[in-house]
């Protein structure tokens, strides 16, 4: 991805309250700020790590 498409998806997150930002000199952190979305990334990082090691789904 191109560096201002990455600003303007950023920006748009930051509107919604979903990531805070810092400045630090010319540099800008960006935070992920939501604890529902922090729970769904954590969920889908044990589901990709689950599909790597070919185990079997839980229902």
């Amino acid at each position: 991805m191109a560096q201002p498409l990455v600003s303007h998806q950023l920006a748009i997150l930051f509107q919604y309250q979903l990531v805070s930002k810092t400045k630090r000199g010319k540099h800008v952190y960006y935070c992920l700020d939501d604890p529902h979305i922090l729970e769904m990334v954590d969920a889908m990082i044990g589901h990709v790590a689950h599909e790597i090691k070919h185990e079997l789904h839980r229902d």
